[in-house]
């Protein structure tokens, strides 16, 4: 962690320890690129942290490159990156590490969250502006106000040519949710979104996996939501850093997503349900009978789909 706002913890809000490891789930990195390798954009992802209380931390973050010192290098990261002894060699290569900034909320406004550290970046790579960087943070932090009934959409503007909208959170009989069931329908479309409520339903492990992080958690929360009135009562990480990786060895049902990179490196135990959205596709152990929407009773079932296949549709169009 380099630096944070507020500097002290509020009594309400302390910040939670393993926020570093959530904002670079694949970890810290330095890399070496060859001199023409075009520069990556930002990735967006969100995460949900579980209090004791069962009250939610929902985060967002943008990850980015950006150079880092040669100067700083340890003669084993040297050797690990293959680097000479004198300098980052003929070709013109360049050493970069990857960086996080985050914004951490009881609320999940996470598009008006992304605005917002899109701006952030943005800013401190271009420049000289007239306002230090932290103002715009403490201007957001202490002087927007929260979207209250009497005013519930509030306009930030952050430039002349950025804003964001910060909009009063829908009125539902389902609890506040960082979910979205459009989100859920598209990535897998009607009968693999049936059969993954069965998954849950049933309590199975679901590991849920893609190389876009912000899915994860839009459709680790909407799946969650989706058993209200029911209560997921077991380990639940909608975004689960590499470290934490152990979990999917857990003795009991489990939701978990990971990036989808967790699978060069590691294979999963045989006894769980793997849903990728990047493909979608659902993935279960060959030894036993597959678990598909097929189990919910048939009316309801019929129903339910054919409910599914018209709002597939337009999500469609």
């Amino acid at each position: 962690l380099l630096c944070r706002y507020p500097e002290e913890d509020h009594e309400s809000f302390p910040l939670p320890e393993s926020v570093p490891m959530f904002c670079l789930p694949m970890g810290a990195t330095i890399e070496c690129w060859p001199h023409h390798t075009k520069h990556s954009l930002p990735v967006f992802s969100t995460f949900v942290l579980t209090g004791a209380s069962g009250e939610k931390v929902y985060g967002a973050a943008i990850q980015f490159y950006e150079p880092y010192p040669e100067e700083d290098l340890t003669e084993r990261q040297r050797s690990q990156l293959g680097l000479s002894c004198s300098s980052l060699g003929p070709d013109g290569s360049s050493l970069y590490g990857n960086k996080s900034i985050c914004l951490l909320s009881h609320w999940p406004f996470f598009q008006s969250f992304r605005s917002f550290l899109t701006f952030l970046y943005r800013y401190s790579i271009s420049g000289p502006h007239a306002l230090p960087i932290e103002k715009h943070v403490a201007h957001f932090m202490l002087n927007v106000p929260f979207p209250s009934i009497q005013r519930p959409r509030i306009l930030v503007q952050l430039s002349p040519h950025d804003s964001l909208i910060l909009s009063q959170p829908v009125s539902s009989p389902l609890p506040l949710s960082g979910g979205s069931l459009s989100t859920l329908l598209l990535n897998l479309g009607p009968k693999n979104a049936a059969t993954l409520l069965v998954l849950a339903v049933t309590e199975h492990k679901i590991l849920v996996h893609s190389l876009r992080p912000a899915a994860l958690t839009s459709v680790t929360e909407a799946l969650v939501s989706l058993i209200f009135p029911f209560h997921w009562p077991c380990p639940y990480i909608p975004l689960c850093p590499l470290a934490l990786a152990d979990v999917l060895s857990a003795p009991c049902p489990f939701i978990v997503g990971v990036d989808s990179r967790y699978f060069d490196l590691y294979v999963p135990p045989a006894d769980i349900s793997c849903v990728d959205l990047d493909t979608n596709t659902i993935s279960q152990k060959d030894d036993k009978k597959a678990i598909t929407w097929k189990l919910l009773p048939r009316r309801a079932c019929k129903h339910l789909l054919n409910c599914l296949n018209k709002l597939y549709q337009q999500l469609l169009q």
